[in-house]
């Protein structure tokens, strides 16, 4: 594990600075170009900032988002988080069950699937799974497809990812386990789908 690296250095774009991941004493935040702590070591772990400027944090076995300012933008408060897809919603895991948040960290739709997908699709429809059988849902979290089939779905055979997916995908600083960093492939030809088999644990 190496205590910095530049390939997760992020561009606040407003105070033209750039932040790099580093560890502590145990403890993960940002540091800028003359090594000044901008966010705080005060996390067990950080992720790569997204496209938006936000990054997950983990915290006493819970995990939240904060902007490059280190503003809390989710406590951390959920046994998973995903970064914000583009129609403004995050999915995360509560009490062992998947929903998703929007930005002002209200839930927007109620955790109660044993799966979700991460991403909403470019149709603007996420896969979920209760009870063994998968269906669809909108961002609104009406069901658009009844989950009454057997395997997860996508109605386009290379559906793009959102750049926070992209961006997700480069190793951190302070490791998370591997399914919170998000490792899709670039153009996969069936969506990630959480598997609560997985148990979210890193390899």
């Amino acid at each position: 594990m190496l205590a910095l690296s530049v390939n997760l250095s992020a561009q606040d774009s407003n105070k033209n600075r750039v932040l790099i991941p580093a560890k502590i004493n145990g403890k993960c935040g940002m540091i800028n170009e003359t090594g000044k702590w901008i966010i705080q070591p005060k996390y067990d772990d950080v992720t790569n900032f997204s496209d938006i400027g936000q990054t997950i944090v983990k915290q006493n076995d819970k995990y939240g988002i904060i902007n490059e300012s280190g503003k809390i933008i989710i406590k951390p408060k959920y046994e998973t988080v995903f970064h914000f897809s583009e129609n403004g919603l995050a999915c995360i895991k509560r009490k062992g069950k998947w929903g998703y948040i929007n930005m002002a960290g209200k839930m927007a739709i109620k955790a109660k699937y044993d799966e979700a997908e991460y991403y909403f699709q470019n149709n603007g429809l996420a896969c979920v799974c209760r009870k063994g059988k998968y269906g669809c849902i909108n961002k609104h979290g009406k069901t658009i497809i009844k989950p009454k089939y057997d395997d997860s779905f996508s109605f386009s055979e290379e559906p793009e990812l959102s750049a926070d997916a992209a961006s997700a995908s480069v190793d951190t600083c302070c490791v998370l386990p591997e399914a919170e960093i998000s490792d899709a492939p670039a153009i996969p030809v069936i969506p990630e789908i959480i598997m609560e088999a997985a148990s979210m644990q890193a390899r």
